[in-house]
């Protein structure tokens, strides 16, 4: 394993977490990824580390993918914010982190403070290429409707209590946002 983090890693504490939230323990990270405990302490610091430097990963790698997509000159902006909520791969590694959002709070405060800070700002890149086409007060209901709704998502209990599944959910959202309630004869 090499100094720098490999992606694959985190993947890995990723599906640690979503199996036993923070509670997972060096000894399962080196037994999955086949390496030691000596290697892993070699890139992160202590198992908090190793928590806040995914969490980073994850909302990093959410605004490289928003961007590719916000960016693209060749897209309408209709086609920009459906692709925009079909981004769900990178979505859900925020779903995989909530998951045990209790335990996460519970084990370390600022850890769950972090991951709430980045939902804070999960949509500012959409609002800035929205901001040119719609009214201010639209773009703050929007803003509103879009928080409510991504926590409601992203909680486990909410997920299954309405038999709903948080890909579809986003899938669903972006004509939601687009052309509403009603669909066109």
């Amino acid at each position: 394993m090499s100094r720098s983090i490999d992606k694959n890693i985190y993947y890995t504490i990723l599906r640690l977490f979503s199996k036993k939230g923070p509670t997972f323990t060096t000894d399962d990270l080196a037994r999955e990824l086949s390496t030691s405990k000596r290697t892993i302490y070699t890139l992160f610091k202590n198992k908090k580390d190793l928590i806040n430097k995914t969490i980073d990963f994850i909302f990093i790698d959410i605004k490289k993918s928003d961007q590719l997509i916000l960016t693209n000159k060749s897209l309408s902006l209709e086609e920009k914010v459906d692709q925009f909520f079909k981004n769900i791969p990178t979505m859900y590694n925020v779903g995989l982190l909530l998951k045990h959002g209790d335990d996460l709070r519970k084990y370390d405060p600022s850890l769950w403070q972090k991951v709430n800070n980045h939902l804070d700002t999960i949509w500012d890149d959409l609002f800035l290429v929205l901001e040119k086409e719609i009214s201010h007060v639209q773009l703050i209901i929007l803003k509103t409707m879009l928080d409510e709704t991504l926590r409601r998502i992203l909680n486990q209990d909410f997920i299954d209590e309405n038999k709903i599944t948080f890909e579809d959910t986003m899938l669903e959202l972006g004509p939601v946002i687009l052309y509403g309630f009603v669909k066109n004869k």
